[in-house]
Order: structure tokens, then C-alpha cells, then sequence
């Protein structure tokens, strides 16, 4: 099953009701052409580039911040 990534642009799509990926297909792969607002002003191309950093990004926030099993403090959070 492929990675599920979501995209929206929260200045004219608050509600996140228009995702500019296709979530269950190839990262990343953009909605059709026709489906974009008008108002992103944005070619696929940039919305490609854009998908890309921020998975990157992601990337690098999870490697930095999220610890692999076993946890560096296995008893944190254990109620006794």
C-alpha cells in the first residue's frame, strides 16, 4: 500500500476540503490539473516540489524528536 499524504492550502482552503494529492497513489501525485482552485496559483510543479520538502521535513522531525523502540526511557509514563 502506498504512503497516504494529505496537501491543502490553509490560506484559501481552511476547512481542508480540496487535498492537492492523491492520497493513495505515488508520492506525490497531484490532483488533476482541473481540480486545483483557481485561487492557489500554483503550477503542479511547485505543488510537487512543495509535497517533497515538507515530507523531508517530516523526515527530519522524526528522526530528531521520535525515539525507536526500545525508548531511551522504557518506564516513562508506567503507572505502578
Amino acid at each position: 500500500m502506498a504512503d497516504q499524504w494529505e496537501l491543502y492550502n490553509l490560506e484559501i482552503d481552511g476547512n481542508e476540503e480540496r487535498n492537492l494529492l492523491v492520497y493513495d497513489a505515488e508520492f506525490p501525485t497531484i490532483i488533476d490539473a482541473e481540480l486545483l482552485p483557481d485561487q492557489l496559483n500554483m503550477e503542479t510543479a511547485e505543488i510537487k516540489l512543495l509535497a517533497r520538502k515538507l515530507r523531508a521535513e517530516l523526515a527530519s522531525l522524526e528522526a530528531d524528536c521520535l525515539s525507536l523502540y526500545p525508548a531511551a526511557h522504557p518506564t516513562a509514563g508506567h503507572l505502578d
